[in-house]
């Protein structure tokens, strides 16, 4: 390639710098002759980015492109713009279009932010009726659409699909294997706060799984690989118990998960006799290499336990060594952070235990 002939990907950057700025200089023009619009003239100006750069670069692989210049070049102008004439334009278009691009790029982290100043703009023009918070939960519209294959993830861990292991959800709920859109549905009744959590848990066991990533034999048993499924499972047991937490309410026991747990009026006293005493349930917690040992035992007891309390008690008592071993140091002795089959087969049955404390305490179930 001779220097006549300066290479093809580098003149598509400097038409593509063109385009920007003309977009950006078109964007400006158009908000500075409508400083007091309606959301719908808004949503026109800003559909320039949407309709003519942001879906064709997308269509040609450059979503990343469409991003990146929206939120280092048009979004801070437009900022800038409204503090030069002290008035606020109605930019939840651009930032929910800007967000998608994010998330066409694989920049998850991106796309929440963005969802999150689209909410912003909502809840400001609604005059505080818009809930503030609910974008992010990915609840109907396009954004509930973002979530399709998440859902079905989740189900793909929880029934076993995943790890291989008959601990699932129909061995534990006795129930047909949880579906995508019944999962779903479950997800809207839970909590907001709790809701969320849940979102970002189930994608970072995506990521750290590897689903959607080539598949790279060798990777799976890497040490940093390991140590991110262990924090997300560490992860899935604080949230269960944040769940035990709230469903218990004000007047329930409160303190450590082990009491939680014991003095439940719902199963606390039932499941603490199936197991032979309440420090069987939920006290006597390992330590150290003990804490394989338990946990492998409780694995392969309870895949052989009668339905009902026999596997309830051994599965919520899983989630109390787990968390437990957990939440306050990373101990890389310990199995779970070099036996990728122990870990995932922890990371279902910790999962699992939420439906089962949902069950116990007559919660929704998908």
């Amino acid at each position: 390639m001779s220097e006549a002939n300066p290479p093809t990907l580098n003149a598509i950057g400097v038409r593509l710098a063109a385009i920007e700025n003309q977009l950006l200089g078109t964007t400006l023009t158009a908000l500075k002759s409508n400083p007091t619009s309606d959301a719908h003239t808004y949503n026109k100006i800003f559909g320039h980015y949407t309709h003519g750069y942001m879906w064709p670069c997308v269509t040609l692989g450059c979503s990343s492109r469409a991003a990146a210049f929206s939120r280092e070049h048009l979004i801070p102008a437009v900022l800038d713009l409204e503090r030069v004439l002290s008035i606020q334009f109605h930019k939840g278009a651009l930032f929910y279009d800007t967000g998608l691009a994010h998330l066409l790029s694989g920049n998850e982290d991106g796309y929440e932010r963005f969802l999150a100043m689209a909410d912003e703009e909502d809840f400001r023009r609604s005059g505080g009726s818009h809930k503030r918070g609910t974008s992010n939960l990915r609840s109907g519209g396009l954004a509930g659409q973002t979530i399709v294959k998440r859902m079905q993830n989740a189900c793909d861990l929880l029934n076993g699909k995943i790890t291989g292991a008959n601990v699932d959800f129909v061995f534990v709920m006795g129930a047909p294997p949880v579906t995508a859109p019944k999962f779903d549905v479950w997800r809207q009744k839970i909590d907001e706060l709790h809701q969320f959590e849940l979102l970002r848990i189930i994608h970072d066991t995506e990521v750290i799984l590897g689903i959607g990533y080539p598949n790279s034999p060798d990777v799976g048993n890497n040490p940093f690989i390991m140590l991110r499924l262990a924090k997300a499972l560490a992860h899935i047991a604080q949230w269960v118990e944040s769940c035990l937490t709230l469903w218990q309410g004000v007047a329930g026991p409160g303190g450590a998960l082990g009491g939680k747990l014991k003095a439940d009026t719902d199963f606390g006293g039932v499941l603490s006799a199936a197991a032979g005493n309440g420090e069987k349930f939920a006290g006597n917690c390992p330590r150290g290499v003990t804490v394989d040992a338990e946990l492998r035992k409780l694995l392969a007891d309870l895949a052989l336990a009668p339905a009902g309390v026999e596997r309830q008690w051994r599965l919520l008592r899983i989630l109390y060594i787990v968390r437990n071993s957990t939440a306050h140091t990373i101990e890389p002795a310990l199995a779970m952070y070099t036996d990728r089959a122990l870990l995932l087969n922890l990371l279902q049955v910790v999962f699992l235990s939420v439906f089962t404390i949902s069950q116990l305490k007559a919660r929704p179930m998908p």
